[in-house]
């Protein structure tokens, strides 16, 4: 009788829960698909059946990482309220989050910052999808101000200059144990103020 086949979602998630720990344990430049193979009782060879590379499995790794943040965020870009209102709302999600992340877990959040350093497409694609989300929310904000789509665009950028302190990860991992929510809330009231006023 054939041995049934293991569900192929099923291994691959135990794969990347493995890459998890592995990453937390030993940093991005310890990683190889051996150890995460074997921590799951496989060969090298059976793991490279569910993922073609390890720049494969990385990049399933880091999204891995990102997808919650990203559907909580296009969850506040479709959502109801003013355009201000979500505009706002989106910038302190993301610091939200991040913050979070950073808090119950310094170790692993530093190991997938050094991670996405190492491998710059593992964060490209969430970041283009944020900037993008900001860009239409922003759009949305200064339509409702009866600003132009030039002008949206040069605030989209003032926008994303005055906050990265709160977005960028990098700077959370820097200061996060300094920034807290009422900061954050302060400087996007400061930033969005002082647009409004120009």
């Amino acid at each position: 009788m054939a041995r049934p086949k293991p569900d192929e979602d099923e291994v691959r998630a135990r794969l990347l829960a493995a890459a998890d720990d592995l990453l937390r344990q030993h940093g991005a430049d310890k990683l190889t698909v051996s150890d995460i193979a074997a921590r799951c009782g496989m060969s090298q060879s059976n793991a490279y059946r569910f993922f073609a590379s390890k720049k494969a499995l990385l990049e399933a790794l880091g999204m891995r990482w990102f997808d919650d943040i990203q559907a909580a965020l296009r969850a506040v870009a479709a959502g109801g309220g003013t355009p201000e209102d979500r505009l706002r709302d989106f910038l302190l999600t993301q610091f939200t989050l991040k913050l979070e992340r950073w808090r119950a877990d310094p170790d692993l959040f530093c190991a997938y910052l050094r991670l996405a350093d190492a491998h710059p497409a593992i964060a490209q694609a969430h970041i283009a999808e944020n900037h993008d989300l900001l860009r239409r929310l922003v759009g949305d904000w200064c339509g409702s101000k009866g600003m132009s789509p030039r002008a949206a665009t040069r605030v989209a950028t003032q926008i994303l200059d005055a906050t990265l302190l709160i977005r960028d990860p990098f700077a959370l991992a820097r200061y996060g144990d300094d920034m807290t929510p009422r900061r954050a809330r302060e400087l996007v009231d400061l930033v969005l103020a002082g647009i409004q006023t120009r």
